[in-house]
């Protein structure tokens, strides 16, 4: 009977987790049967000292459908695809749509463009290469399990992530799949995947059983395994330690973060440790400057020496307001929130410097574009051009 249950539980989990991009604390007071979720906190008045200006927008497509969807960029276009397929190329000048065309490809994650090649994956298990001309199908590639994670993509290899938990590098030019890294999956896990990092060699995983893994881009051989977080508990829910939060490198190091556990400084090299402290982390980990940005399962905003681990401040303002991932936009870190809104905070101090509401179904995804500029993809459907002008209103 236990294990029928938690069975149950791991297929409640996936069933909920459409929300992978927002935050998921409320899972827990779900399955420990409470009645006090915290509801979303109430926006507050504020001064603003920035204005998030709309430049340009544009209705593409069926919207995201919860999907792992992004606006991928280049100088000169920017693409967007929705989740039946429909691709978009736009002029991120003016807004303008270039061309569209119905690939026919059903999305799960996506669009990545390397050299005139835009990625897809797909809920049937399948990469698939596509030309960034006009979007003609260039070559496609069956996997084992629907691809959750954004494709990496590096000088000769493609490299995804799936639903199984396995990592599969496939070559560039055909789709050939060169090697496959799996490894046994907790019976209890958060439904998404951290999205791959690939530097100097080396490809950065983090698996749900809360271990940051250095593989060879090679041949896909482990160098070496790190416990971010060791899992503890008496339930399974308790015991869950998924990084689903990508893993960041930068100057030799990695931020590592992992639901229910720990923030990690790991040095890239060899996998030692250099700093951790204890914070639950699900939607992501930025860097600027000096600083780390997270957002908690709280749906609190951290921003943290990235030497030491040290908090510099602390904004829980939006407490349960499910978050996405950080993004920061010259001095300011900027969040997406369950309604819609853009939250923009100052990186210095922490405090509100202005909001601005996009989409009522909620945002996707966000992208940087320059230091004032970036471009919202909002669940509806429609991608957004905004600008942070100094002046205030």
């Amino acid at each position: 009977m236990e294990t029928v249950v938690k069975k149950l539980f791991k297929i409640v989990i996936a069933g909920l987790g459409a929300l992978s991009l927002t935050s998921c604390a409320w899972l827990t007071d779900y399955f420990a049967g409470t009645d006090n979720v915290d509801p979303p906190a109430e926006l507050v008045e504020f001064k603003p000292d920035i204005n998030i200006t709309e430049r340009w927008y544009l209705d593409v497509d069926e919207g995201s459908k919860n999907q792992n969807l992004q606006v991928a960029l280049t100088d000169k276009t920017a693409f967007v695809v929705d989740y039946k397929g429909f691709l978009t190329a736009i002029d991120p000048d003016t807004g303008t749509a270039k061309w569209s065309r119905k690939t026919g490809i059903r999305v799960k994650s996506g669009p990545v463009h390397s050299e005139g090649v835009l990625y897809l994956g797909t809920p049937e298990a399948e990469l698939v290469a596509v030309s960034a001309e006009k979007g003609d199908e260039l070559w496609r590639t069956s996997l084992s399990s629907e691809v959750l994670a954004l494709p990496t993509v590096t000088f000769d290899k493609v490299i995804v992530r799936m639903s199984d938990g396995r990592v599969t590098a496939v070559n560039k030019a055909d789709g050939r799949p060169v090697w496959t890294y799996k490894r046994r999956q907790p019976l209890l896990s958060l439904r998404g995947v951290s999205r791959p990092v690939a530097k100097a060699g080396q490809v950065l995983v983090g698996l749900d059983d809360g271990h940051l893994v250095s593989l060879a881009e090679e041949d896909g051989q482990i160098t070496w395994d790190k416990a971010v977080t060791i899992p503890r508990g008496s339930t399974e829910l308790q015991r869950m330690v998924d990084i689903d939060a990508d893993p960041v490198v930068d100057q030799g190091v990695v931020y590592v973060a992992s639901y229910n556990g720990k923030l990690s400084a790991i040095t890239q090299s060899s996998g030692q440790p250099m700093w951790s402290r204890d914070l639950s982390i699900f939607a992501g980990v930025t860097i600027a400057g000096s600083r780390l940005f997270v957002v908690d399962d709280q749906d609190h905003i951290w921003a943290i020496d990235r030497r030491t681990g040290a908090s510099y401040w602390k904004q829980d303002m939006l407490h349960a307001r499910r978050l996405g991932a950080p993004v920061v936009v010259g001095d300011h870190v900027l969040v997406a929130d369950l309604e819609g809104y853009i939250h923009a905070f100052d990186v210095s101090d922490g405090h509100l410097s202005d909001r601005k509401r996009i989409d009522d179904s909620g945002i996707a995804s966000m992208r940087v574009l320059s230091d004032t500029r970036f471009v919202a993809l909002g669940r509806s459907g429609e991608v957004t051009m905004l600008e942070i002008l100094k002046e205030t209103r």
